[in-house]
């Protein structure tokens, strides 16, 4: 189920084929016809889901994918003082989709004798398409010069057309869930700008600390709003990874003082609620529980302490997660994969986040253990002084150096010294723990 939806939204009119990226949704079975707006949430959730799906499946077609939404925050989305913009419109004076659809003469007058296998491909002659014009998907895939010189043609007769507008405002929610997909894209597939990521993280953080809280965004060069559960959790696991690929224990500082305040100020007896305070027109808390079809904001918050708590040894935040996720329970049960994350954060708070401690001074160690596919692994890498007290990570460091412990379903491994052997360890050790049962 998963490859064949993932199949038809890649090969579909849901994804700009020839600068990447997602629109907000499809208005048909077929994934087909979009609504033509791109939301930056939407694709960071989605270049996340289409990195472990390579990795899952082995395809070269979830890879282009992931290529794709980075080749469009290339073009239209990254902030260059860190953080990405939050949307481009789905009009263009007035036009839905205006600046993606093609009319047939259009098509047959740029592309000339290239046109017949342009159209066998993109299945241009086979649906009545609204308004006389088609959007464009892959009906047939199609390789080698002739494809490239369709493309070639295409994207520069596209870039000649006045784009949508991009809404610039930088809204750190969104902006951490982007930074996170592309670390872990760029060390899944080496897809993606962990550069910018990382900088994207380092804005945020210095926010946090000289503000004691989070903004909801940036518009106009300046914070704007007051950050909800989202935000505060997107940018926990975002630390976390950042944290994963630099070793900067600021980074985890951060996510500790992020996770602080959502014990404090988000967490009640109905789970964590949506913002810090509530309006006064509707002053009934809301505790996100449902995916809309981003994660709901407890998910990600039940996902992000879950994986704050294996890394610093802190029960507290894995216990405020499974207090949050036990009062949604009942709603869970009755909405099934609508509560989708939901079920999944359960998953990690009763089996565990998998993780990797690495101890002593060793980049190939480090590397190996960033490249192994593993849902939700998480890589500790412990360079000089720990400040935590996880007695587990203390005989770590008591151990050979340097070394990797590789930790899941409650149990840890012995010392893994070569870097070769590490990646297929972490991949299977302790797996048919997390197996589901048939």
């Amino acid at each position: 189920m998963a490859e064949r939806t993932l199949d038809a939204m890649a090969l579909g009119g849901v994804y700009d084929q020839l600068l990447g990226g997602f629109f907000r949704y499809s208005t048909d079975r077929s994934w087909l016809i979009p609504h033509y707006e791109k939301l930056l949430i939407d694709n960071a959730e989605l270049l996340a889901v289409y990195t472990k799906a390579y990795r899952q499946f082995g395809k070269a077609l979830y890879k282009r994918t992931a290529e794709g939404i980075v080749k469009w925050l290339d073009e239209f989305m990254r902030a260059p003082e860190g953080g990405y913009y939050a949307s481009q419109d789905a009009d263009v004076d007035g036009e839905e989709g205006g600046y993606y659809r093609w009319s047939l003469e259009e098509l047959k007058e740029l592309l000339g004798e290239l046109y017949p296998v342009a159209s066998k491909h993109f299945g241009l002659e086979e649906y009545p398409w609204p308004e006389g014009k088609a959007t464009l998907r892959v009906a047939r895939p199609l390789e080698g010069p002739e494809a490239e010189r369709i493309y070639q043609i295409l994207i520069e007769a596209r870039r000649k057309r006045k784009p949508p507008f991009t809404d610039t405002t930088v809204y750190v929610g969104w902006s951490c869930a982007m930074a996170y997909a592309e670390l872990l894209a760029s060390r899944l597939a080496s897809v993606g700008n962990k550069y910018h990521a990382v900088r994207t993280l380092e804005r945020f953080g210095v926010e946090l600390g000289q503000r004691g809280r989070l903004p909801r965004g940036f518009r106009g060069g300046g914070p704007v709003g007051i950050a909800a559960l989202e935000d505060y959790a997107y940018c926990i696991l975002a630390w976390i990874e950042g944290y994963s690929h630099t070793a900067k224990l600021e980074f985890l500082k951060v996510a500790e003082s992020a996770g602080e305040i959502l014990l404090a100020k988000f967490l009640e007896e109905g789970g964590f609620k949506d913002v810090e305070t509530v309006d006064e027109i509707i002053p009934t808390p809301n505790y996100p529980a449902l995916d809309t079809p981003n994660f709901s904001g407890n998910a990600v918050a039940a996902i992000a302490l879950a994986t704050l708590s294996e890394v610093t040894g802190d029960a507290k935040y894995k216990e405020a997660a499974y207090r949050a996720v036990s009062a949604l329970y009942g709603k869970m049960e009755r909405v099934g994969p609508a509560a989708s994350g939901l079920w999944i954060a359960l998953d990690l708070l009763t089996l565990g986040v998998p993780r990797t401690v690495i101890v002593g001074e060793s980049p190939e160690l480090i590397t190996a253990a960033l490249r192994a596919y593993r849902p939700w692994h998480v890589v500790v890498p412990i360079t000089g002084d720990w400040p935590y007290k996880d007695p587990a990570v203390r005989a770590m460091l008591n151990g050979p150096k340097p070394a990797a412990y590789i930790c899941a379903g409650g149990a840890c491994s012995l010392p893994v010294r070569e870097p070769e052997r590490l990646e297929k360890t972490i991949e299977e050790f302790m797996k048919t723990k997390y197996a589901l049962p048939l």
